[in-house]
């Protein structure tokens, strides 16, 4: 089976993942009493969950299979993703869990 680019999921052995897509948001806010402007970043990484998985590609399949391709026990590649995001961004970096909990039909929590 062809799985096509935009299915690429999960993590190497480097800790890189797919799907990895930054957005920053900077606010500037006048300040009225003559104080130097205040200016404000937010980045938000958006990318594919680090943990070796993958979707085959099927027509009429919205939504593919997730399959679970290699066990690494001791999360190797998890933890050089992280330490990755630690060193282009600093401390604190807060994740946000998006994986469904309740599934008429279990996929996404095998992840």
């Amino acid at each position: 089976m062809h799985v096509n680019g935009y299915l690429k999921r999960g993590v190497n052995e480097k800790g890189r993942v797919a799907n990895d897509v930054e957005t920053e948001q900077i606010v500037f806010a006048d300040a009225r009493d003559g104080s130097p402007m205040k200016i404000s970043s937010v980045v938000q990484i958006r990318d594919s969950i680090p943990l070796f998985w993958s979707q085959e590609a099927f027509p009429l399949n919205k939504k593919p299979d997730i399959i679970l391709s290699k066990k690494d026990n001791t999360f190797e590649a998890t933890r050089l993703h992280f330490e990755n995001l630690v060193k282009r961004y600093g401390n604190p970096i807060i994740i946000l869990n998006l994986i469904k909990t309740h599934e008429k039909k279990p996929r996404e929590t095998i992840l």
